[in-house]
């Protein structure tokens, strides 16, 4: 996930003492901010958004009530950076996968790093298997936006390999639409499957995993 300080170009102008202070201050804030989203990712996991209260979090974030609502409106924002940020942060681990490969060799380090990814942070990662289909929940078009987010660079990636498959058998490029239909229960794959193996099975390796279901859509390899 991109982290900016919030500070414009002018920022450089304070003196060498008060930009300590700023700075401080920004690595207090960002610390606070991920103890407290690292508490509310595991408590609603563990026990749903509607049995998790906010004196739940504060007390496992380690801060009070009142520092959970100077950063977050109420409940249901904190649940909706939870899942964006959770989004963003693996779409840019996507995409820095990615870089220099294209096609099957992009697909295929895009795919482990969902599963790595869903397996070091299976807390937000079940949130969103949990949540993506209950629509009526305040945070759906949140939910649906960053589920964009998430499936974007895997969606490129498909797109390429289309391309490339269309180019060397001589057919047309598979459309977006049919691309997105095969990229969506793909990304469902990955997140249930790391979910499942640290769940029930932790001791397979993650990159067997990941082998069989290369192997699984291995038809799609040029």
């Amino acid at each position: 996930m991109k982290i900016r300080n919030g500070f414009g170009a002018g920022g450089t102008d304070l003196p060498l003492t008060a930009r300590g202070r700023v700075d401080g201050r920004s690595a207090r804030k960002v610390e606070t901010r991920r103890r407290i989203i690292q508490a509310a990712s595991e408590l609603f996991a563990e026990q749903g958004y509607t049995g998790t209260s906010m004196d739940q979090i504060a007390k496992s974030a380690g801060v009070s009530k009142g520092t959970i609502f100077y950063n977050y409106k109420n409940k249901a924002d904190l649940f909706e950076h939870l899942i964006s940020e959770f989004a963003a942060a693996i779409a840019d681990q996507i995409e820095m996968a990615r870089q220099g490969r294209r096609g099957w060799e992009a697909l295929s380090e895009g795919t482990i790093t969902v599963l790595r990814a869903a397996d070091s942070a299976p807390a937000p990662a079940q949130i969103i298997v949990t949540e993506l289909f209950r629509l009526q929940r305040p945070w759906s078009d949140s939910l649906a936006a960053a589920r964009e987010v998430l499936m974007q660079p895997l969606l490129e990636i498909m797109e390429e390999l289309a391309e490339d498959r269309a180019r060397v058998v001589g057919s047309k490029p598979m459309t977006s639409g049919n691309l997105r239909n095969v990229t969506t229960p793909l990304l469902g794959a990955l997140v249930v499957a790391a979910l499942d193996r640290r769940a029930y099975n932790p001791s397979l390796p993650l990159e067997s995993v990941h082998e069989v279901l290369m192997s699984a859509i291995s038809g799609l390899q040029v």
